[in-house]
């Protein structure tokens, strides 16, 4: 991925607030992202990799691949910035004086939104990163198990060699012992380099893991902003009803009908970008279980855990979907109660729960540690791509996705 791709949302991010709520500039044209997002412009240029347009306080190159569509409005004449329109009716210029802190309050709802946008974008960036790192975690599995297999050769090729004790009789006799030695000396030197190369790739494997324990860390605290925002737009809708129902039709001016019809659209496709599930779940022992199916269609009951980093799976459902454990790199993984278990990472290529999918997930390999009336734990890795709501009468689990793919 090409670095400029990495920052260019969280900076339309920072600018997208300006622009959505109505600087003051009005512009004739817009640009869709393919996130969702809708950026009011002038459209500069049309080059083969990228749209360039005037934001109002400069211009910006967006490639081609974040844009969905361009709309071009016919009439580009500039409106007057002294009346409010529906590209500006949001802003705090513009908003009807009556209605100023519902538009306000609107407005923090936007910027709360862009928390979330960068939040989720984030998240998927670590998420690829983790499965690098994990790709690379195998390919010096690979190594270590090639040079495991050289060093244990060379071991034998040397314990194979018998030096005579007799001191040599003929120059014939000292020339071969003299070779033996030689032999033996060179396999024994040859021995410490391959010990020193093992030294290197268990030290790479080592930061690997280092690497994919900051990953995980860092998404844990990126994932904070979505459970905001869904808990934001559904108090601002039950909010917004209330104040629409309070006023009177006659109130309604054309400047507040502006105003509404604004909220309205953004808030119909805040709702969309959010999809909930509601699943079934029972509880044993203050442990939650629920139902899942791994890679497509095996199914397997598993533990409920918000406090596990990563989903994990036992040795023995490994085995049921597939997996070939030999293959895959070992490492060791710390338990709740503090205990160093073996563990073995893997990338789960889907987990359904309910209605609830997500692709691509990483997970751990337990040998041992899992709960003897579970497949497994439904862990972070999972979890973190919703947010959570539990009703401990009913069972229901409540999972809210934000999605604006």
């Amino acid at each position: 991925m090409k670095r400029e791709n990495i920052s260019f949302l969280p900076r339309i991010s920072r600018l997208l607030t300006v622009l959505l709520l109505g600087h003051q500039v009005a512009f004739g044209d817009q640009i869709i992202l393919r996130n969702g997002r809708t950026l009011d412009c002038t459209i500069l240029s049309v080059q083969a990799e990228y749209v360039e347009v005037s934001l109002g306080t400069g211009t910006v190159k967006i490639p081609k691949n974040r844009l969905e569509r361009l709309v071009r409005t016919p009439d580009r004449k500039t409106a007057d910035l002294s009346e409010p329109t529906s590209g500006n009716i949001l802003s705090e210029q513009h908003a009807p004086p009556a209605h100023a802190e519902l538009a306000a309050e609107f407005r923090q709802l936007m910027n709360q939104r862009n928390a979330a946008l960068d939040a989720q974008y984030m998240m998927n960036l670590y998420e690829s990163q983790i499965q690098q790192e994990n790709l690379r975690a195998e390919q010096l599995l690979a190594k270590l198990k090639q040079m495991h297999l050289m060093i244990e050769s060379t071991v034998n090729a040397i314990k194979a060699i018998q030096i005579p004790a007799q001191t040599p009789r003929t120059h014939r006799e000292y020339d071969e012992k003299n070779a033996l030695m030689q032999k033996k000396s060179a396999l024994r030197d040859r021995l410490i380099e391959l010990n020193a190369a093992m030294s290197g790739l268990q030290a790479e494997r080592s930061e690997t893991e280092k690497k994919n324990g900051d990953l995980q860390q860092k998404i844990n605290k990126t994932i904070a902003p979505l459970p905001i925002y869904f808990n934001a737009v559904e108090q601002f809708g039950i909010r917004y009803a209330a104040y629409r129902k309070a006023l009177s039709p006659d109130s309604i001016d054309q400047p507040a009908r502006l105003l509404f019809d604004k909220i309205d659209y953004y808030m119909a496709r805040f709702r969309n970008e959010t999809s909930r599930v509601v699943i079934d779940s029972w509880n044993e022992d203050n442990t939650t279980f629920v139902r899942a199916l791994v890679n497509g269609n095996t199914p397997g009951v598993f533990i409920f855990d918000t406090g596990a980093t990563s989903m994990v799976i036992s040795e023995p459902f490994a085995r049921k979907i597939g997996l070939q454990l030999d293959h895959l790199p070992l490492q060791q993984a710390t338990v709740a109660d503090g205990r160093k278990v073996d563990m073995r990472p893997v990338i789960l290529s889907s987990v359904k729960v309910g209605d609830a999918e997500v692709k691509d997930i990483t997970a751990a390999v337990l040998g041992n540690g899992i709960n003897s009336r579970a497949d497994g734990l439904l862990g972070m890795s999972f979890l973190r791509h919703f947010t959570i709501g539990m009703n401990g009468r009913s069972g229901k689990v409540t999972l809210t996705r934000f999605s604006t793919d």
